[in-house]
């Protein structure tokens, strides 16, 4: 889940909540009894039109408020942006955009629209309709407006061109605008017509949609389905799926029984043994697509026994990452990350972490302190298939055996919230697995390892780390960031053992074999681009 607050930077906790079972409940198309179709075929035969999908939880799909992970399968279908990464790659391609310039100090973007856009209801897409937009976007104030924080004005001096200014250069800018939560424009004009007082339209969005995506939302029950019907209007490509059901079905088991009866579609994040045991079966399809998402240890720096800079030091060295790894996933769906952030972002000799290993190294560093107060493991629920709780018991054997008590704490998403800027109510480890807002290392680094990141918690961060970091990003857009700094700054983090990378994750996704086009955001494995795909 997404972080509520207003904070710069993102969350990007592995679907509904951090877990790094599954990369969380995620997402499961369901419902759809192969027998039946939106056709009439009934038996006959003939291919459905409706894909049925699960949800966990509904939420608000307004594009300037949503935050959250799940629901980016939603928000894709509903909205576009300027830019996005492409379908599970990490390359930047135009949507509404057919081209961009960076000026050489880097502090004007200019965008060509393609022509003949429009929103799903039917009006023209132009460039001051994207200002609008881009203003509405800073007006409503919600935690996605961070992208725009250095943002100096907008232009549109013609129908065709729109003009974002910066205040400074910003290097991984392109990256903001590319993520699922970037630029996705709103019909202002749309919103207007439909305010609630001066509240910028944010009332009719919580059951209506107003984008110029593939699909609009024609049916909205809270916490029980929401319905999509494909875009009359649309100017793109008309997807196979004419309607696109979900159900909110929270319970992975069922999700399970119903994938494998063949009443799902869709089914994204089961646990790893669930995954393994279902690539035997001949009634689906089980793969992994590429994507960013790192299972990793924050560190409170501030609580007994890890205040004390050896005692973090002989942790690492203790830890049995291979083990851990092949006992708690399996070699197939994940793999011991030796990085200070997942993998593929940069070169394998930079931001390391390869700690040397020593299995005494804690038992001995923490022979003559106190072990009177227990040692707090935390991690997110709900945790599918027990994995975090697995992984923290891996770390409680090792504290256990130096003579500590230790104690498990599950926490909600909303309780990890509360983790941020209060280190004394935070556990002396909190395990999760996460993802970032962009494939750039200043997304991660900033995030998750920068004194004021949105997800620093237990004090995470150390000053001179962030001017490195703020070194990395000071040039202009597109351009190759500095990856030195980078790697510098990791160096420095990972020395202090701020942070204990642990694996990179695979997301796993299980449908039926007559389902074609799977694919996903990279840096929101749990989100599915629907318009993609297709029944046999």
């Amino acid at each position: 889940m997404k972080d509520p607050t207003n904070r710069p930077g993102t969350l990007r906790l592995a679907a509904t909540a951090i877990s790094v079972a599954a990369l969380s409940l995620g997402l499961v198309g369901c419902g759809t009894n192969k027998a039946e179709t939106s056709s009439g075929g009934g038996s006959s035969g003939a291919v459905s039109d409706t894909l049925t999908m699960a949800l966990s939880f509904t939420s608000n799909y307004d594009p300037d408020v949503f935050f959250d992970l799940e629901g980016t399968t939603i928000t894709s279908a509903l909205y576009e942006g300027l830019i996005r990464y492409a379908p599970s790659g990490d390359e930047i391609e135009g949507v509404l955009a057919d081209s961009w310039e960076v000026s050489p100090d880097g502090l004007t973007i200019t965008f060509t629209l393609k022509p003949d856009l429009t929103f799903s209801d039917g009006s023209p897409i132009d460039a001051a309709a994207v200002k609008a937009a881009f203003e509405r976007k800073a007006g409503v104030a919600s935690t996605p407006s961070y992208i725009l924080a250095e943002v100096a004005g907008y232009e549109a001096p013609d129908a065709s061109t729109f003009v974002i200014t910066l205040s400074q250069p910003v290097n991984n800018f392109l990256d903001r605008l590319a993520g699922p939560w970037g630029s996705l424009i709103t019909n202002v004009a749309e919103l207007d017509a439909n305010a609630v007082g001066d509240d910028l339209g944010q009332k009719y969005l919580e059951d209506n949609s107003a984008g110029s995506g593939p699909y609009v939302m024609t049916e909205f029950v809270p916490d029980e389905r929401i319905v999509l019907d494909v875009n009359e209007n649309y100017w793109g490509d008309k997807p196979f799926f004419k309607q696109v059901v979900f159900k909110v079905l929270p319970d992975s088991s069922a999700q399970r029984l119903q994938v494998e009866q063949g009443d799902i579609d869709i089914m994204q994040g089961p646990s790893p043994a669930a995954a393994t045991e279902l690539s035997s079966s001949d009634a689906v399809t089980v793969e992994s697509l590429p994507a960013y998402a790192l299972a990793a240890f924050q560190v409170n720096i501030t609580k007994a026994p890890f205040d004390d800079l050896a005692v973090r030091q002989a942790l690492i060295k203790s830890i049995p990452y291979d083990d851990i790894v092949a006992d708690v996933w399996g070699d197939e769906w994940a793999t011991r990350s030796k990085q200070m952030l997942p993998k593929d972002r940069m070169p394998t000799d930079m931001a390391v972490f390869d700690p040397e290993s020593d299995s005494g190294a804690f038992k001995k560093a923490t022979a003559d302190l106190d072990k009177s107060e227990p040692v707090l493991l935390g991690y997110i629920t709900p945790d599918i298939g027990n994995v975090s709780a697995r992984v923290n018991d891996y770390i409680g054997d090792i504290l256990t055996d130096a003579g500590f008590e230790v104690q498990q704490v599950p926490a909600t998403s909303p309780e990890y919230f509360g983790y941020l800027g209060a280190p004394d109510v935070t556990p002396n480890l909190v395990f999760s697995a996460q993802s970032d807002d962009g494939i750039h290392p200043d997304n991660w680094f900033r995030l998750f390892l920068s004194t004021t990141g949105a997800l620093s918690v237990g004090g995470i961060g150390l000053p001179e780390a962030d001017a490195l970091m703020d070194e990395g990003n000071l040039s202009p857009a597109g351009a190759a960031p500095d990856l030195e700094k980078y790697s510098e700054a990791s160096d420095l983090l990972a020395e202090a053992v701020h942070y204990i990378p642990l694996a990179d994750v695979a997301p796993r996704y299980v449908f039926g074999t007559d389902i074609t086009g799977l694919t996903n955001h990279r840096i929101s494995p749990p989100a599915i681009w629907v318009a993609d795909l297709a029944r046999k």
